[in-house]
C-alpha cells in the first residue's frame, strides 16, 4: 500500500527528544536518565505536550499557549500519564506535579528519587512512590510502594520486595519481582499471583488481562485472565514487543519481523512486517494493531493492521537512529492513534 496522508493530523515539527511509550518500554527506572519531550494528552482538539521547561498547549490550527514553565531552565521535563488518560504528571526536581485532562494542576507530591518513575493509577489520581532500601554497595532496591493522594498525602502501602518493575492500569499495579508477578489494588491488598521470572509485561487498562514473556524462554508469550494461565504459545524468534488492548479481549506481540494478533488467548493473525525492526506496538479494543518499525537504512515506518490482518494505513518517515523509534500509541477510545519520530509528534484517524 501507499503512503497514507488523509486524516493526518501533524502535531509538533521540533522535538528534541525521544517520547518514552508506557510502562513496558521503561519499566520503573529510566535506564538512560536522559529527559525527553513527551505528550500529556492528544485528541482532535489539540495537544498538551511538554518541551523543553515547558508545558504547552497546540490547538488545532496551531496556536500554542504556554500553561506552565519550569524555572529549571537546564532541565528538560519528564512525565507520567495514568492509565485512563485523565491525569498527568511532571517531574520538577524534588516533586511531581500532577494535572488534569485539559492541563490544569491538581496537586503535587514531593518524591526522593526523581530518577525513578512514580505511576498515576485511579479516577482520583494516586502517586505510587517507591519504597526503597540502600544495599551496602550502594545499590538501590524498590520494595513496593507508597500509595499517596494528589495533596501528597498516605492513602496506604503496596508491599512487593525486590520489585523489578511494574505496570498500571486504571485501578491496579501489576509487580514483578523475583518470584512472581503479582496484581495489587490500591489499598494494598493481593488479587493473586503467579510465580514466574517475568522478562516483559503487558497489562490491559480496564480489564484483569495480563500478557507475560518468560525470562527462561523470550520466545514464549503466556496469557493470563484474571491471574489465570488460558493459553500459551511460542514463536521462532525472541518477543520484541508486547501489548494488549485496554478491554482486554485482544493482545499483540512482535519477534523482530513478524506481528502476532490474540483474541483471549488464542492466536488468530500472523503478519509478516516489512520492516527490519520492530520498535514499538499498540492494540486497541477492536484489534487494530499499530507497528512502529524501522527499515534497514533506520529510517521509521508505521503499520496500521485491522483485526483481520489487512495492512490499512502506512507512513513513512525519516531516518531516525533512536532504537525505540518512533514509537505509537492509541487514543481517543481507539479512533485515532499517534506515533513520534525525531522531529515530530504525528496523528491518524483508524477509519478515514
Amino acid at each position: 500500500m501507499s503512503n497514507c496522508h488523509v486524516a493526518f493530523q501533524p502535531f509538533i515539527v521540533s522535538v528534541c527528544c525521544r517520547l518514552c511509550i508506557g510502562i513496558a518500554a521503561c519499566g520503573d527506572l529510566d535506564p538512560s536518565h536522559e529527559s525527553r519531550d513527551a505528550l500529556l494528552k492528544v485528541d482532535n482538539s489539540g495537544t498538551i505536550f511538554a518541551h523543553g521547561n515547558q508545558i504547552v498547549r497546540q490547538s488545532a490550527s496551531g496556536d500554542i499557549v504556554t500553561l506552565y514553565e519550569s524555572k529549571s531552565f537546564n532541565t528538560r521535563l519528564r512525565l507520567e500519564q495514568s492509565a485512563n488518560g485523565r491525569f498527568s504528571g511532571v517531574y520538577e526536581q524534588d516533586r511531581l506535579l500532577l494535572y488534569n485532562s485539559v492541563g490544569r494542576p491538581i496537586g503535587a507530591v514531593a518524591i526522593t528519587y526523581p530518577e525513578f518513575r512514580h505511576k498515576l493509577i485511579g479516577s482520583e489520581p494516586k502517586v505510587l512512590i517507591p519504597i526503597t532500601d540502600i544495599w551496602g554497595d550502594g545499590e538501590i532496591h524498590i520494595n513496593g510502594f507508597d500509595v499517596r493522594n494528589s495533596d501528597g498525602s498516605s492513602f496506604a502501602q503496596i508491599r512487593a520486595n525486590r520489585t523489578r518493575f511494574s505496570h498500571a492500569s486504571n485501578e491496579h499495579i501489576t509487580v514483578a519481582t523475583n518470584r512472581a508477578v503479582s496484581r495489587f489494588a490500591m489499598d494494598g491488598t493481593t488479587a493473586w499471583r503467579f510465580s514466574i521470572h517475568a522478562h516483559k509485561l503487558a497489562v490491559a487498562a480496564n480489564a484483569d488481562y495480563t500478557e507475560i514473556v518468560p525470562t527462561s524462554n523470550a520466545r514464549t508469550i503466556i496469557h493470563l485472565s484474571n491471574g489465570k494461565a488460558i493459553g500459551q504459545h511460542s514463536f521462532s524468534g525472541p518477543l520484541w514487543n508486547i501489548a494488549v488492548s485496554p478491554n482486554g479481549l485482544y493482545s499483540a506481540a512482535t519477534t523482530q519481523t513478524q506481528l502476532y494478533l490474540f483474541l483471549q488467548g488464542m492466536l488468530i493473525q500472523t503478519i509478516d512486517l516489512s520492516v527490519a525492526y520492530a520498535v514499538s506496538l499498540a492494540v486497541n479494543d477492536k484489534g487494530d494493531t499499530v507497528v512502529g518499525g524501522q527499515t534497514a537504512s533506520h529510517h521509521g515506518r508505521v503499520l496500521l493492521y485491522d483485526v483481520n490482518g489487512s495492512k490499512n494505513r502506512a507512513h513513512e518517515l525519516e531516518r531516525d537512529d533512536h532504537a525505540f523509534s518512533p514509537a505509537v500509541k492509541f487514543f481517543n477510545g481507539g479512533a485515532r492513534y499517534f506515533f513520534q519520530n525525531a522531529k515530530a509528534f504525528s496523528s491518524a484517524e483508524v477509519r478515514p
